[in-house]
């Protein structure tokens, strides 16, 4: 094998590194058996890295094949795939070369690749593959190699010659499928494609053995130099380091339900690190070692050189005192010349000043006259260029005109007198010929001159006679006719030489102010000439002195030793010019393949969970030298590689499952924050803001402690490098001397300044830990928030808006001078802000579910908390064995019994169980109390276990009041404001946007907020006018770009509606958001609204960077009502005081009110409350209690029964369907619409008290009255008797529970147990206990249909039903059980089984073949068995005496 090896890697221009251990040899050996069979085909699975297709290119070369793989770029398409196969059917059927088609499943862009590969594997043929012309060719060349080949044809037709085609690439073609059993994919494939089973043989690429993963350690640090012992070790540590990183992200994946994949190419790019983390490693140390030893040297010799120049210095010591002297002398004389230079530098300093001063005085007159004249010069040179079109034929043609038009006259007339030119007097015939001025006669004389219009050209412009323009000005320049526009339809001519008179009047009214000014420019430039002669004068003066003083300087430093330590000043690393880019750019390749040629680092940001397959030759890094510079192919084009080049890129998912294939060739590093890192950066926030002096020693402390450490660092660096670079004595080198000294006394100043600062910054540390509880509290918050995207998608929060809300809140809490009294004020005011933003985008079912998780966190920071008995209060017993025999079973559930029972394990509830059984009439009392929430617990648990606790035995016993009790403690612990939310308040949320933040609506059904939106447009925005609306759908998003780019410019509202509809439209908007919707493009008014269901492809960034809301209908009576009373239009006072019946218009309108919330509610308590579910909205009670306001003031009588017909039959009972229903609704109208309302204050809707319709009073007494109502109400408000409550509270429990458990990381109760261990331990006790399929034939022999016993009948379809559960449940828990082993994949399907199961819930796919039920999974089995033995009991004993109403699958079956 290594033989074939070496040969391979001879021939091939892409050698492979390979280590022949066993399990290759195996798998090379099974994949050549594979392709020397006959039409043998392979399926190689495993996850990407583990050698599938290096395998193959072995063992293909081993059996003399050649290898053909499509090569996919960005622009790959099935025309290209269908190209690609017929080239390689061709060289197999025609060429007759044996060929191998190894296609990996990362090479699929498209599923129809499939459709192909499955019908070659069952034919060698695709259907419609060739074109008539390839076909020809096809069988001419057929009929070649029949012919040379001697192949006996019977008929030498066309089909037979095409069917030896088809033989010969059976024989010749092998096609091996490299795929990764890793997610859905592979399953779904595996089923649609059977010939990917029934044609290939499969190979499973399993886990390297640990002897594998030794020889390849060992193959690669061959080359390493090291003792054998720690070669070994090292060995060692590579295995360990592997194969616990492969158990911790098993781990990782089953608490958090993250993935990490580690693959043999991971193991191979660990031994690679640890190599070159070696090499470097060692050179740095043997660098460093010869620096020290060098260096050490150099010491020594120069100790020993010291006793020397001691005898030296003190034989040159009378000369130093000599030289001391003259120094002394030369000091004393420069004193005095640096006095003479000094007296001079000041004059010259004044001269300089003086002029510097008229300089500017000078400028600053020619520039007002080069912006005066920047007035008059336009409009002269477009005159001068309207003379320059002109010629003397248009001349001449003006001056031949006998009866020219006024304008023309009218113009000739002003170029006359512009001229000079006196106006000769004629005898006018018209006026018995007197004597007039006739300017046109004289006009012709001037246009006669052959240079008139060189004349007008060249025109003295700045010497204009005042009298001139002065008769211009008055007769011409404000004339209406003498405008060139005007002229131009005279004469075109004419037109240029009006321009030209109205020009030279513009430049001689500028030429006026100007003059002065030029004349003081001239004298000021004079004045300024005569400064600065002087002034060089002096500067010539003062040089010569400056020399002489320099160069007593430079004699005076070389008679002393300089004591000046060099700085050297170091810049900072200037940007690397970073690029970045997105997938959905148009020109993203060419901008990458610029960055890999230039070696400039490049960003590719905001990736799903697919890579471009363009990608893959980057991340593979398949790099070749040529002339040995190294280049790489990125799609069509090879490029030269750069050493510099840097890939980076980033993902908004918060969970991506990358799967091995992309995990493998980058290295993945999770961004997300972590809880001490963001405690210390809320820390510094806080610190910052309360104490901002004393965080801005700390930072300076940081700041000057990084820069003391790399002072040091450089004080070494220099010290090390000037010893091994100084030749000969050290002690000569002055430079070196220097440094050394300086090094010195700067490292006992750093040292100095260290210990000051390391007492300093201790000091500030204790004193900025006094806000960490703070700090704490806050990182407990953000990720209770972060978790609430596990219940729903579109619950996204950034960090930078939970830091902005944290900093506001700083500022705004309660002060206070007790840092105790502040901190508590602090964490108050954030958490309750917090509850309130978080609140408005939350569902109405979420709501206080956010409230429990924010309780139980608090709560969770504050002290040590038991996780066991928070997992168990939220999933209860989930053991499906209960060896105790429930000693009360006439009227406690089994379940109730169980979760009893399991409560024994929890700490503090030693002897739970014991103490029931001994008392159980006293939990009987509690059991059956209509509030057990409110009740104490028998003794002595009520004083023994917390109030947390005491919730555990609610749910017990009575879990249907959980919620209640979850409620009280919500309140207990947080405050009754964390379970009132606040109501919807749309001006507000607006508020906290702006023209770059976007406003989400998150839809609920029902929900509309549109009618909202444009009320709240006319009101408080740009109108409905400039609110420009669109539905999303096909077609629609290029409409909606262009309506969001022109609001922007506008100023406008746009709201987008429906998103959830556009998917492959979100990302272009999306990138509109983040390049276009910035502060310098958009429009300070503009507001961009979206509305959206729950969307899991919804932009992330988008919904962290904006205002989330929804519009849900409030979860409760006393909330609809108030959310009614505090909306539009009740809430306009015009509207509410805008009855002429005032009394009654109140009376009836609380009435509606109450009504609205009253058909709403019943809602939640399923067939009990309607018979179908209908979506009443807040239209409907907008258009009654409008309808209601115009009828009374209409009528003279409240018309009773017209609003009831209008309210019931119309508004409300046009939604109803049903007539039971129909019945129903108008019997709870005529509870609010009567007589007793209007008449009676003391008239009440029920027997409860409490809920009656105010009196006449003020809009505030009736918002007051409405929130003074029970936060819960009881089932008598809604008509229902209070047992109704059971079914929908313990619904409210179950979503309640659900919700939280998704925010969980998946941990077992059961301590030293694996989730894998208890899950396949739940599997194997239910399949023990559960009994196989009811017998059809059996069950129709015994008791055929017959038209006496139609009980047959039910118990046939019953069985039948059953069975279909009974075959779900077996195959689901068998296969969960083959995927916990790994005999099969983990589908998604199993996946939820595995997961309901350790959350003790019912599989989303038993549900779907399932009885209605509402159980948990103990009670569920337990139920599922009652009733398997009920019909096996009918089947085995006949008909019983007593029929299980609840117990038949179908009920209504029976019933008929």
């Amino acid at each position: 094998m290594s033989r074939y090896l070496y040969d391979y890697n001879s021939e091939s221009k892409a050698p492979m590194d390979l280590v022949l251990f066993g399990f290759a040899i195996e798998h090379i050996s099974r994949v050549s058996r594979i392709l020397l069979q006959p039409k043998g085909h392979a399926l190689l699975v495993g996850i990407d890295g583990c050698g599938r297709r290096s395998v193959t290119r072995l063992a293909s070369f081993i059996a003399s094949y050649q290898v053909f793989q499509i090569e996919v770029t960005r622009n790959y398409s099935f025309n290209d795939w269908r190209d690609d196969i017929r080239k390689m059917l061709l060289n197999a059927g025609t060429a007759g070369k044996s060929t191998v088609f190894l296609l990996a499943d990362n090479q699929l862009k498209e599923e129809s690749y499939l459709e192909d590969i499955n019908t070659l594997l069952n034919t060698a043929d695709i259907p419609n593959l060739y074109d008539a012309e390839e076909r020809a060719e096809i069988i001419d060349k057929m009929q070649k190699v029949a012919q040379e080949r001697g192949v006996k044809v019977e008929v030498a037709t066309q089909s037979s010659m095409y069917n030896l085609f088809i033989e010969r690439i059976r024989h010749h073609l092998h096609i091996v499928i490299a795929m990764s059993p890793i997610g859905d994919a592979f399953r779904n494939r595996l089923r649609m494609f059977p010939s990917l089973i029934n044609c290939c043989t499969i190979n499973w690429f399993q886990v390297w053995p640990e002897d594998a993963l030794e020889m390849v350690a060992n193959y690669y640090l061959d080359d390493v130099e090291m003792d054998a012992r720690v070669r070994v070790e090292s060995v060692s540590l590579c295995k360990y380091f592997h194969e616990s990183i492969r158990a911790l992200s098993s781990r990782y994946e089953e608490s958090l339900g993250r993935h990490n994949y580690v693959t043999p190419t991971s193991y191979l790019d660990l031994i690679r690190l640890f190599k070159n983390l070696l090499a470097h490693k060692r050179l740095d140390i043997l660098t460093l070692k010869n620096r020290y030893l060098t260096g050490l040297q150099k010491l020594d010799f120069a100790s020993s050189q010291i006793s020397i120049m001691q005898t030296d210095l003190t034989n040159l010591k009378p000369e130093l005192i000599y030289t001391s002297e003259e120094t002394e002398k030369l000091i004393d004389y420069i004193k005095e010349e640096k006095v003479t230079v000094d007296a001079k530098k000041k004059i010259v300093e004044a001269e300089e000043a003086v002029a510097n001063q008229a300089a500017n005085e000078a400028q600053a007159i020619k520039q007002d006259c080069e912006e005066k004249l920047a007035v008059a010069l336009p409009a002269l040179n477009a005159a001068i260029s309207a003379l320059d079109t002109l010629k003397q034929s248009d001349i001449s043609m003006i001056k031949s005109m006998q009866n020219p038009p006024n304008g023309v006259k009218l113009v000739m007339e002003a170029v006359c007198i512009m001229k000079g030119v006196k106006c000769e007097r004629r005898p006018d015939p018209a006026q018995n010929n007197k004597m007039v001025d006739d300017w046109w006669y004289t006009s012709k004389k001037v246009m006669g001159d052959l240079k008139f219009l060189d004349s007008l050209k060249e025109f003295e412009k700045d010497n204009i006679q005042a009298k001139i323009i002065q008769k211009i000005r008055n007769n011409y320049i404000n004339n209406p006719d003498f405008n060139p526009d005007v002229i131009k339809n005279a004469s075109t001519a004419a037109e240029g030489l009006c321009r030209w008179v109205r020009a030279m009047e513009i430049y001689d009214r500028v030429a006026k102010v100007v003059a002065p000014k030029r004349a003081r420019l001239a004298a000021a430039e004079k004045e300024l000439e005569k400064q600065m002669v002087q002034l060089e004068h002096k500067r010539n003066e003062l040089k010569v002195v400056v020399d002489k003083l320099d160069l007593l300087n430079e004699n005076f430093e070389a008679r002393i030793n300089k004591k000046q330590a060099n700085k050297w000043i170091k810049n900072l690393e200037k940007s690397n010019n970073l690029h970045v880019i997105k997938l959905t750019d148009t020109n993203y390749m060419r901008t990458l393949q610029n960055c890999i040629q230039f070696g400039t680092p490049i960003l590719l940001e905001n990736v799903g969970e697919e890579l471009d397959p363009a990608l893959e030759p980057l991340l593979l890094k398949l790099i070749f030298k040529q002339n040995n510079i190294d280049y790489i192919r990125i799609g069509d084009s090879i490029i030269e590689y750069s050493s510099d080049f840097r890939f980076y890129i980033t993902t908004c998912l918060r969970n991506p499952h990358y799967l091995p294939e992309v995990a493998i060739r980058v290295n993945v590093l999770n961004f997300m924050i972590t809880a001490p890192g963001l405690e210390d950066q809320m820390l510094s926030i806080v610190t910052a803001k309360e104490k901002p002096l004393l965080e801005e020693k700390k930072n300076a402390l940081i700041e000057e402690s990084a820069k003391n450490r790399k002072q040091l660092k450089d004080i070494e660096d220099k010290i090390l490098e000037v010893l091994s670079s100084s030749e000969g004595n050290i002690l000569e080198d002055e430079t070196g001397v220097e440094i050394l000294s300086s090094s010195r006394v700067l490292a006992k100043e750093i040292a100095v300044k260290e210990e000051i600062a390391s007492k300093t910054e201790k000091e500030i540390d204790e004193a900025r830990n006094c806000y960490r509880p703070v700090a704490k509290h806050s990182a407990v918050l953000f990720f209770i928030i972060s978790d609430l995207a596990n219940i729903e998608p579109m619950y996204q929060y950034s960090l930078t808006w939970f830091i902005n809300l944290f900093i506001r809140s700083i500022q705004d809490s309660q002060e206070s001078d007790d840092l105790d009294e502040r901190i508590s004020a602090l964490n108050k005011h954030f958490t309750y802000s917090i509850y309130q933003n978080v609140s408005r985008s939350l569902f109405e079912k979420d709501k206080i579910l956010f409230s429990l998780l924010l309780c139980i966190g608090i709560e969770k920071n504050k002290k040590e908390f038991d996780e066991l008995q928070w997992r168990y209060l939220l999933t209860g017993n989930i053991s499906i064995n209960n060896p105790y025999k429930n000693p009360a079973s006439d009227w406690l559930a089994d379940k109730s019994w169980a979760d009893i029972v399991g409560c024994n394990n929890l700490s503090n509830f030693e002897g739970f169980k014991e103490h029931f059984e001994d008392n159980i009439l006293e939990w009987k009392n509690y059991y059956n109390s209509a509030k057990p929430h409110l009740e104490p617990l028998p003794k002595p648990w009520n004083e023994k276990l917390t109030s947390f606790e005491k919730l555990i035995v609610l749910r017990c016993f009575r879990n249907d009041k959980t919620t209640h009790a979850i409620r009280d403690y919500i309140i207990g612990h947080l405050g009754k404001e964390y379970v009132e939310p606040p109501a919807f308040n749309l001006a507000k949320s607006f508020l906290e946007s702006s023209h770059v933040v976007p406003l989400i609506f998150i839809l609920s059904p029902g929900a509309d907020p549109l009618s909202l939106l444009l009320k709240f447009a006319e009101n408080s925005g740009p109108g409905r006018k400039n609110c420009q609306t669109i539905s999303l759908g096909q077609g629609q998003g290029p409409i909606a770009t262009n309506m969001i780019q022109m609001a922007m410019k506008q100023g406008k509202w746009v709201v987008l509606q429906n998103c959830h509809l556009a998917v492959s439209w979100l990302p272009n908007l999306e990138k509109i958001c983040e390049e276009e919707i910035v502060p310098e493009k958009a429009h300070a008014n503009f507001r961009l609204w979206l509305t959206s269901y729950p969307s899991n492809h919804f932009p992330v960034s988008i919904l962290q960077n904006s205002v989330k809301m929804t519009n849900e209908i409030p979860k409760g009576l006393r909330s609809n009502l108030l959310r009614s009373y505090t909306t539009d239009p009740i809430s306009n006072e015009q509207f509410f005081n805008g009855c002429d019946k005032i009394k009654e218009w109140k009376k009836l309108l609380f009435g509606v009110c109450f009504f609205h919330a009253l058909v709403q509610e019943r809602r939640s308590f399923g067939p009990l409350g309607w018979n179908i579910p209908y979506e009443f909205n807040d239209s409907d009670l907008h258009i009654s209690v409008r309808q209601a306001q115009n009828f009374l003031n209409e009528y003279e009588v409240v018309p009773l029964d017209a609003l009831t017909y209008i309210i019931g039959q119309c508004n409300y009972g046009g939604r109803v369907t049903d007539d039971w229903d129909r019945r129903l609704l108008l019997s709870l109208l005529s509870r609010f619409f009567n007589l007793h309302i209007i008449e009676d204050d003391q008239y009440k809707f029920c027997d409860d008290a409490v809920y009656y319709a105010p009196a006449d009073s003020a809009y505030q007494d009736y918002v007051d009255y409405i929130q003074s109502l029970p936060l819960v109400a009881h089932p008598e408000a809604y008509g229902l008797h209070e047992n109704a409550d059971i079914t929908r509270e313990l619904k409210d429990t179950h979503e309640l529970f659900t919700g939280v458990l998704a925010t969980q990381p998946r941990e077992v109760a059961n301590k030293g147990k694996s989730p894998q261990d208890t899950v396949y331990e739940m599997c194997s006790d239910i399949l023990s206990k559960m009994s196989g399929e009811f017998s059809i034939k059996e069950v129709t022999t015994l008791y055929p249909v017959r038209y006496e016993d139609s009980m047959n009948t039910v118990l046939t379809q019953e069985v039948i039903r059953f069975n279909r559960l009974i075959k779900v449940i077996q195959s689901s828990l068998q296969n969960t059980q083959k995927a916990i082993k790994g005999q099969i994949i983990m589908s998604a399907q199993l996946e939820d089984v595995f997961n309901s199961l350790l959350d003790g819930k019912v599989p989303n796919a038993w549900m779907k073949k399932s009885y209605p039920s509402l159980k948990p999974l103990g009670g569920y089995i337990l139920d599922l068995f009652a009733r398997i033995n009920f019909f096996q009991s009918w089947i085995t004993n006949g008909h019983p005496l007593a029929y299980w109403l609840s117990g038949f699958y179908f009920t209504q079956s029976f019933l008929t």
